[in-house]
């Protein structure tokens, strides 16, 4: 088989495999509803106006594929017209007839692929609907507060007695954020294998990570602390200390066994929470009484983020601070996840 073959090929499979996704999404009714829009444009009594701009651009097209008869439009436009009713019925009905998995979709790198999270449900018995689908690579202040504050009204929509799986690959403040006011939410997790790009979803397997701590004095009249959460890569705590200055303890968290794609289970993310609630309460109340705020940067995946920020309350806790770390300009700017979620610039 030729390489232009190969290549014809690759380009059908595609074009069939995103034809399918957009077939099958019941998101806003969007095919069903082209199909009749389509279909009516072509029922009329003169030559409708799609059709006189194809046959401008490809005559021998349309003649070959027989739109040469007045009456081939009308015959085409009723079959559209009938075929997206008959698509926008079957997609309202399907959420009455198989269990709906709601997805939570947060991507600010790479779009995350239909296709892909479709591979984790059953078609023959269930559906899947997305419910929330955020992007946006603009990190700059104001680029920040829009994003924040669209999020904010997207949440607002998510009903709170339903149960939802979530996937990000987005930047880990907003996560955080997102976690955070969705603490209340009944949420199950689906992964980005770092490696195949495949998704996959959390289960209820046993951990097989540890995570040590390596404490600090914390002793000092500051009510502020630092926690770096390194499950990916090692973050580099002399980075921390630049941006906040050296009157502010730093603690670190590490995985014994530092990599990517390594959280497999919910109790993967249990052993981190804990581990970090446990030192909290243990060691950082008692030493701190008055904590006023707590500056988090956090190197691993977006679903440990995402229950770290459903840790948090509003009323109880300190302020938490969570950072992103830019590839050019390392830590640069953060969200205040549990004091309404406004954007914070570091020097």
């Amino acid at each position: 088989m030729s390489n232009e073959t190969n290549d014809n090929y690759e380009w059908f499979r595609n074009t069939l495999d995103r034809f399918i996704n957009y077939l099958f999404i019941p998101r806003k009714y969007k095919f069903p509803g082209t199909l009749v829009l389509v279909g009516g444009s072509l029922v009329g009594p003169e030559e409708p106006l799609i059709v006189s701009i194809l046959r401008f651009i490809t005559p021998q097209g349309m003649e070959r594929i027989g739109f040469s008869a007045m009456n081939s439009y009308d015959s085409l436009g009723v079959s559209l017209i009938i075929i997206g009713t008959m698509l926008g019925i079957w997609h309202f009905l399907a959420e009455f007839i198989k269990p709906v998995k709601r997805i939570l979709l947060q991507y600010s790198y790479d779009r995350i692929s239909n296709g892909g999270i479709k591979n984790l449900i059953d078609p023959n018995s269930e559906c899947w609907k997305p419910v929330f689908r955020h992007d946006f690579r603009d990190v700059s202040k104001v680029g920040g507060e829009k994003t924040l504050g669209k999020t904010k009204k997207i949440l607002k929509k998510i009903k709170s007695s339903q149960e939802y799986y979530y996937c990000g690959i987005a930047h880990l403040p907003i996560v955080a954020f997102v976690g955070h006011e969705l603490r209340n939410y009944k949420i199950n997790m689906i992964e980005i294998d770092h490696s195949t790009r495949n998704p996959y979803q959390l289960n209820n397997g046993e951990s097989n990570i540890s995570v040590n701590v390596v404490e600090e004095n914390l002793e000092s009249d500051i009510n502020e602390i630092a926690i770096t959460i390194s499950l990916s890569i090692k973050i580099d705590k002399n980075s921390v200390v630049n941006k906040l200055g050296s009157s502010i303890p730093v603690i670190e968290m590490v995985a014994e066994e530092i990599g990517f794609s390594k959280v497999r289970t919910e109790n993967d993310i249990k052993k981190v929470v804990n581990t970090l609630r446990s030192f909290l309460e243990s060691k950082v109340r008692p030493t701190k009484p008055n904590l006023d705020k707590i500056h988090l940067f956090f190197a691993g995946q977006t679903s440990v983020m995402f229950r770290i920020g459903q840790q948090f309350s509003k009323n109880t806790d300190p302020e938490v601070v969570v950072y992103h770390h830019g590839r050019t300009n390392g830590y640069s700017w953060g969200v205040s996840i549990n004091r309404g979620g406004h954007y914070v610039q570091l020097p």
